[in-house]
């Protein structure tokens, strides 16, 4: 029998020597199975995945299973794309990667685009700063 303090939600109090022997096991079996399913998807999805384990703990496993669910619904380049982008941010949401593609499928996102008529040549810059 143990007392453990209140956590916030979400936190965990469970001390280590308290687990079952097998479960640290069978836990890294599940979370390598998970990592593997992640990498299948694209080397952006495998970082995500595994700096949302570092960064979430226990809690990414659920995170994880939602983003692997989105490629059911979504090509594997756009969830690598919505991977990539909130990894650079470092957002660790279901809601934000699911709202990404949905807004990226709809054409709501718009790419930067690199060349338009009131858009200056980078010498042209250059030459300005000489000034």
């Amino acid at each position: 029998m143990a007392v453990h303090s209140r956590r916030p939600a979400g936190a965990f109090a469970t001390r280590q020597e308290h687990r079952p022997a097998h479960k640290p096991a069978r836990e890294e079996a599940y979370v390598a199975g998970l990592l593997s399913k992640a990498e299948l998807i694209g080397p952006n999805t495998l970082q995500w995945a595994k700096t949302a384990c570092d960064v979430r703990g226990v809690r990414a496993y659920r995170l994880i299973q939602g983003l692997l669910s989105l490629a059911r619904n979504f090509p594997r380049e756009r969830i690598e794309w919505a991977c990539w982008l909130t990894l650079e941010k470092r957002i660790f949401r279901y809601q934000t990667l699911r709202r990404l593609l949905e807004r990226e499928k709809a054409g709501m996102i718009s790419p930067l685009i690199q060349s338009h008529e009131i858009i200056r040549e980078l010498w042209e810059y250059a030459e300005e700063a000489k000034l």
